[in-house]
């Protein structure tokens, strides 16, 4: 959606800092990272275009249609012309003069309505035909949008995106019902239309998808739903319909996606990051396979599963996750996820299994084989080899246990991860992926030292909110939210990420950084700062943040 930016607003910010950026925020970030698919047809043409794919892809245009035969009954002339353009689709490149046309797959109970709406775009509706099973039909299938409702708005993870994206999703809509109290009413309807369309991808595609897009069928995300649909039962719990369909599709990502397959580890009952089929995405950076030549065979097969492992965690990339063997690792952060959501089933009430007894078993089996008193710390345990990997110090194996719930009722184990967490991962911006300070391990990750990430940050500040320990929470959330406000009052931004040591929106990482340009927010990173001013800081809080910038302006 095309939003001006607010100049003014930036010239406001070194007089009254905050206020210019709840203002830029309101008025600027989210209308800017809101798409729609429909009832307008521009608006699906916008999100048609894919930035994933670097080739050049033809502009969708409207085109004139055939002369319309005045004896003819309108409604009559309407449907014939509609089923001969249906029989020729390549009527409407030739027309228009493009090359391939772009591509969404509409499940059957929606073609109709994408149909009809988009028959005077060069564009291509094609039934979904369903997952593809095999390497070879998945690289056969070309890259296309996957519909979600007709009429879905949703927030992108950062400007240049146009799909709505997995964990991301669960993220930004904290932000959103952090507007105001309560939330603001517009920003509440985006945020339950997202929870719909996790609901659609499960139902339809049969996962949370990394992204609504043909080429990232063969992965999920980590699996927020069910924190996402208790976020917002307050506001649904009269909708019995949509959270009954909620339930449903979570119970059915559990047994589907993360309860089977590879995914899945029975000797452990502990899961882990995979994917299906095992072929290498379209939609990488460039370079990002480079480390793969040369290798043949089962090796090169392990090192595409392994890479797929670590694009689904949504730790992509991180050392913590090694290349050869990321596809074997039960994560601590998946496993906590996945407590939390056993948990979340037993509140709901959902009556096929003891969801309590699951979540119970699952606890002991993480405090057995990866919790480590003496570092108190929770770490990363290989499934093919029996070994846990105690080298990484991360927030996933401190912030995650604390946040899911698995630890609350031993107060010992909650202060033993509560001072690893901020004598060890506290950093002067907040805290900080892991402690993987070089490239012992071949490499570094965007996801690694000294790199600081919303998702994190949140997680941490819930988790220190709910068990009481509040003035660590409030400490953190200062060091996040002032990091954030000195970037927009420099840049006039809100970037992905943050080096959290430094101090600075300028990392020395692959990928650089998202978003750092004037006018740029990035979504999670937005939805952190209004979490943080809503949730977890004081009035004094936020007055000391204010003046402390004030003379970082006044320093300038």
């Amino acid at each position: 959606m095309a939003v001006d930016f607010p100049v003014p607003t930036l010239q406001t910010a070194f007089s009254d800092p905050l206020p210019a950026l709840r203002e830029a925020i309101a008025e600027y970030a989210w209308p800017s990272l809101k798409r729609h698919l429909g009832p307008d047809p521009q608006s699906i043409l916008g999100c048609l275009q894919d930035p994933k794919i670097t080739k050049p892809q033809p502009k969708p245009v409207p085109v004139h249609e055939p002369p319309r035969e005045d004896d003819e009954d309108e409604e009559k002339q309407r449907r014939q012309r509609r089923h001969w353009k249906r029989r020729n689709p390549d009527w409407r490149a030739r027309k228009a003069g493009a090359g391939p046309r772009p591509l969404v797959y509409v499940p059957t109970a929606d073609y109709e309505v994408y149909a009809n709406a988009l028959v005077e775009y060069p564009v291509r509706v094609k039934l979904y035909p369903g997952m593809p099973r095999t390497v070879k039909d998945f690289d056969k299938m070309e890259p296309g949008l996957l519909a979600l409702d007709f009429g879905a708005e949703y927030i992108v993870p950062g400007g240049r995106f146009t799909s709505m994206y997995g964990w991301d999703s669960y993220f930004i809509i904290l932000g959103l019902l952090s507007s105001s109290e309560p939330p603001e009413p517009r920003l509440l309807k985006t945020a339950i239309s997202m929870l719909r369309q996790q609901v659609y991808e499960i139902e339809n595609y049969g996962a949370l998808l990394n992204a609504n897009r043909s080429y990232f069928l063969n992965r999920s995300q980590p699996p927020f739903l069910s924190s996402t649909l208790m976020a917002l039962l307050p506001y649904i719990k009269n909708d019995t319909k949509l959270v009954s369909r909620a339930t449903t599709a979570i119970v059915k990502e559990y047994d589907n996606v993360w309860k089977c397959g590879h995914r899945y580890d029975r000797a452990t009952g502990l899961s882990r990051y995979d994917g299906h089929p095992e072929t290498l995405c379209r939609a990488t950076e460039i370079g990002h396979y480079a480390w793969m030549k040369g290798l043949t065979g089962n090796a090169r097969k392990r090192a595409i599963r392994s890479d797929m492992a670590i694009q689904e965690s949504g730790h992509d990339t991180t050392a913590r996750l090694t290349r050869t063997d990321a596809c074997d690792i039960a994560t601590v952060d998946l496993n906590c996820i996945l407590y939390r959501v056993e948990s979340d089933l037993a509140k709901l009430h959902e009556p096929s299994r003891d969801w309590r007894a699951l979540a119970r078993a699952r606890r002991e089996t993480m405090l057995h084989l990866m919790y480590i008193p003496t570092r108190g710390a929770f770490f990363d345990y290989n499934t093919k080899t029996g070994v846990v990997d105690s080298s990484v110090l991360s927030a996933t194996g401190v912030s995650y246990p604390l946040w899911c719930g698995m630890v609350d009722r031993d107060r010992s184990t909650v202060d033993n991860l509560v001072k690893t967490l901020m004598t060890k991962l506290a950093a002067p911006g907040g805290v900080v992926s892991n402690n993987i300070t070089d490239n012992h391990r071949g490499f570094r990750g965007q996801w690694d030292w000294p790199a600081g990430w919303a998702p994190h940050q949140m997680l941490t500040w819930i988790a220190l909110m709910r068990l009481n320990k509040v003035k660590e929470a409030r400490d953190l959330a200062s060091r996040w939210v002032s990091l954030a406000l000195e970037t927009f009052i420099n840049y006039g931004c809100l970037p992905e990420k943050f080096d959290v040591v430094s101090c600075t929106s300028t990392l020395n990482l692959e990928y650089g950084n998202q978003c750092t340009g004037v006018g740029d927010f990035f979504g999670w990173t937005t939805a952190s700062v209004e979490f943080a001013l809503q949730h977890v800081l004081t009035d004094g809080d936020i007055a000391e943040i204010e003046r402390n910038m004030k003379m970082v302006v006044k320093n300038h």
